[in-house]
C-alpha cells in the first residue's frame, strides 16, 4: 500500500472530522511543525548561537529521518530578514559547479564563465552585504554526497574574511557518513575549522507522545486525545524514535479512523497499519530484536577486550563505548562536568591568569580539558599540555627571562598543567609569582589540573583577587545515580551503528553500577567494558545486576590511574567535537 496514494477523497472528510486544518503527519520540512525535543533545541540552539557568534563552520549530523531538514529551514526563516541566505541540497557535480550554484543562489543570476570570476563575484557580494551590515550564511544539507574536491572548495571559502570576522558562515548538514568523511585526512583542514558539530537523537517514548500531540494541535486538532497510550507505545517501538516513521505511521492510522469511522487510535488499529505495510515494498524494519541462534560461547574461552570487532558487531557498535582514552567526541555532559566546562571556558576568554579544575581519581578531568583544548583550537587559540613533573623543565622555554612574555611571538596563550598536586614547591612558588607579579592583561593563562588536594596550595582569597574577580575553583564531582544512567546511554549512543542490537542495562544493572562504581566515570567505563565481554560470552543484549556484581569481584574496580594526554599532543586531533556546542546553550 503506497502511503498516500488514492487518497485525495478522503483528505476532506479526514480535516472536517478532526477539525484540523491540514495534514498534520506530513513528510515535508516545514518549520511551523517543529517540535524540540532536548537533542533537537540543543541542535537548534547552537546552531544560531553559533551564527550569532560569527562562527565560520558548523556541522549537524543525524541519521535519515530525524528533522536535520526541518531545524535548518527554521534557522533560515530566523536569519532571513537579517541575511543573505543560501540553502543548497543534493549537489551533483564538481567545484566548478558547486560554485555556480551557489552565485545562482545568492545573486539569482547567471554566474559568470571561469572559476576565478566566479570566486570575485562572490567575494564582491560577501563585501557588500557586509557594508550593508548584514551576514552571508550558507547552509548545505545532505552534505554527506559532496566529493573531497567540492568540500575542500567549500573550506576555501572560508578564507572570505576580514581582519575580525568571517564574510561567509557555512553550515554543513549530512548523514553519519559526512562525519566519516570530515575525518579523512585529507580533509583535516576543514575538519579543524568546524567550531560546532551537533547530532540528533531518537525520540524516547514519552517525547513520541509529546511530539505526535504537539503536530496535531498545530494542524488545529483540539479534541482529546487521538492515540491511546498503547498505540503510543507501538508507534515508539516500530519507529525507533524517528520523526519521519513515526508520521509515516500516524498518516496511516488517521487514514484508517476515518474509514473505520472510530474516535480514537488505538493498539490494534496500528497493528493494521503494520499489516498493510507488510504487502508493501516499503516495510518498516522489524519490530522485536533479531533472533541469534549461535551457540553461547564459554566464557572462560574469551579472550577479548570490548573492542574486539566481533563483540562490536554483536551489540551494533562502531567503537568500543567505554574506551579509557579521552576522546572529546565521547564527552557526555553531566551537571559538574557541564559547569565546570562553561566556567573554564568564559574565564579564558576573560583573560583570568590562573585557574584551577580539581577532582577525584576517574571524575574526568583529562576527558574534560580535550575537549576544551578542542574547543580553543577551534578558534585559534594557542594552548600548551604539560604533566606535573614536565613542568620545570618547559617553563623557560615558553615565557621570556622577564615572565611576562611569550617566547612563541603569540600574546595569548594557555598551558595546562595536569596531575598539578604533584608539583614541586619550587613550581608552586613560582606559579604564585606568576599570578601575583605580572600584571598585563593578556599573555600566558595557566589552568591547573589534579586531585582536590591542590586547592589547599592556594589562600583561596588570594586565589579570588589573582583571578581579577571573585569566582569559585571548579571542583567535579562523582554522578548521582540518574546522572549514571544517563551517562551510559549517552556513551553507548555515540557508539552505536544501530540502535536495534545496542546492549540495553536494566534497571537493577544501573543501580548496581551506581553502587559499585561510585559514581566515578573511570570505574562506570571499567565495569560496563567487562560486563560487556561477560554478557557477549553469553550472547546476551541485556546487561542485569548479577552480571554487574559478577565483574565488580573478579576484578577489583580502580578508579586511579587516569590516561593523560602525550605533551603537545592532547587528544585525538582528527575527533571532530560534538559536543562544543553545549557551552552556547548553558
Amino acid at each position: 500500500m503506497d502511503m498516500h496514494s488514492g487518497i485525495a477523497s478522503k483528505l476532506n472528510p479526514l480535516f472536517e472530522q478532526l477539525g484540523i486544518a491540514e495534514n498534520p503527519f506530513g513528510v515535508t520540512p516545514n518549520p511551523r511543525y517543529f517540535y524540540q525535543t532536548q537533542s533537537h533545541a540543543e541542535a537548534r540552539a547552537s546552531l544560531i548561537v553559533g551564527l550569532e557568534c560569527g562562527l565560520g563552520f558548523q556541522a549537524l549530523i543525524a541519521s535519515p529521518g530525524m528533522g536535520k531538514t526541518t531545524i535548518l529551514f527554521d534557522v533560515l526563516e530566523r536569519f532571513d530578514k537579517s541575511a543573505r541566505t543560501a540553502f543548497l541540497f543534493q549537489l551533483q557535480g564538481d567545484a566548478k559547479d558547486f560554485l555556480r550554484y551557489l552565485t545562482l543562489e545568492l545573486e539569482n543570476a547567471e554566474p559568470p564563465a571561469d572559476t576565478v570570476h566566479i570566486q570575485d563575484a562572490i567575494n564582491r557580494l560577501l563585501i557588500n552585504e557586509r557594508r550593508k551590515g548584514r551576514r552571508t550564511i550558507l547552509i548545505i544539507d545532505e552534505a554527506q554526497c559532496l566529493s573531497t574536491s567540492v568540500l575542500e572548495t567549500i573550506r576555501l571559502l572560508s578564507n572570505f574574511e576580514t581582519p575580525t570576522e568571517k564574510l561567509l558562515q557555512i553550515v554543513l548538514a549530512g548523514q553519519p557518513q559526512l562525519a566519516a568523511k570530515l575525518a579523512a585526512p585529507d580533509l583535516l583542514q576543514l575538519q579543524q575549522r568546524i567550531s560546532i558539530v551537533r547530532t540528533l537523537v531518537p525520540l524516547e517514548k514519552e517525547e513520541t507522545k509529546q511530539y505526535i500531540e504537539h503536530r496535531l494541535k498545530v494542524a488545529g486538532y483540539a479534541g482529546q486525545p487521538l492515540f491511546t497510550s498503547e498505540a503510543v507505545s507501538s508507534i515508539w517501538e516500530v519507529s525507533r524514535g524517528v520523526p519521519r516513521d513515526i508520521n509515516t505511521l500516524c498518516f496511516n492510522a488517521l487514514l484508517l479512523l476515518v474509514a473505520t469511522g472510530q474516535k480514537q487510535i488505538g493498539g490494534e488499529n496500528i497493528e493494521e497499519v503494520l499489516a498493510d505495510f507488510g504487502h508493501s515494498e516499503r516495510t518498516p524494519e522489524a519490530t522485536t530484536p533479531r533472533r541469534w541462534s549461535t551457540p553461547p560461547v564459554r566464557e572462560s574461552r574469551v579472550k577479548m577486550a570490548a573492542s574486539d570487532p566481533e563483540l562490536l558487531e554483536f551489540y551494533g557498535l562502531k567503537r568500543n563505548p567505554f574506551q579509557a582514552a579521552p576522546d572529546a567526541s565521547f564527552l557526555c555532559l553531566t551537571s559538574t562536568h557541564r559547569t565546570a566546562l562553561g566556567n573554564l571556558y568564559s574565564s579564558i576568554l576573560a583573560h583570568e591568569k590562573l585557574l584551577l579544575l580539581t577532582g577525584e581519581s576517574g571524575t574526568g578531568k583529562t576527558h574534560l580539558i580535550t575537549c576544551l583544548i578542542e574547543l580553543l583550537r577551534a578558534g585559534n587559540v594557542l594552548t600548551e599540555y604539560v604533566l606535573a613533573h614536565q613542568w620545570p623543565s618547559y617553563q623557560p622555554n615558553l615565557l621570556s627571562p622577564t615572565g611576562g612574555e611569550l617566547k612563541c611571538g603569540r600574546e595569548f596563550s594557555v598551558a595546562f598543567i595536569d596531575e598539578a598536586h604533584e608539583l614541586s614547591e619550587d613550581s608552586f612558588e613560582s606559579i604564585r609569582r606568576f599570578a601575583t607579579e605580572l600584571a598585563q592583561p593578556r599573555g600566558l593563562q595557566l589552568v591547573l589540573v589534579g586531585f582536590p588536594q591542590l586547592r589547599k596550595s592556594f589562600d583561596p582569597g588570594q586565589f579570588a583577587d589573582w583571578r581579577g574577580r571573585n569566582g569559585t575553583q571548579n571542583c567535579l564531582e562523582s554522578l548521582n545515580q540518574s546522572e549514571v544512567e544517563n551517562y551510559v546511554a549517552c556513551r553507548i549512543r555515540n557508539a552505536q551503528s544501530t540502535s536495534e542490537l545496542a546492549p540495553n542495562f536494566d534497571s537493577q544493572a544501573l543501580a548496581a553500577l551506581f553502587v559499585h562504581s561510585n559514581g566515578i566515570p573511570l570505574g562506570i567505563n571499567l565495569l560496563c567494558a567487562g560486563v560487556l565481554v561477560k554478557a557477549y560470552s553469553r550472547r546476551e543484549r541485556t546487561i542485569t545486576a548479577t552480571m554487574i556484581q559478577e565483574v565488580a569481584r573478579q576484578t577489583r574496580t580502580k578508579t586511579g590511574g587516569e590516561e593523560k594526554m602525550p605533551a603537545g599532543n592532547p587528544g585525538h586531533e582528527n575527533a571532530v567535537l560534538a559536543t562544543a556546542g553545549v557551552l552556547f546553550d548553558s
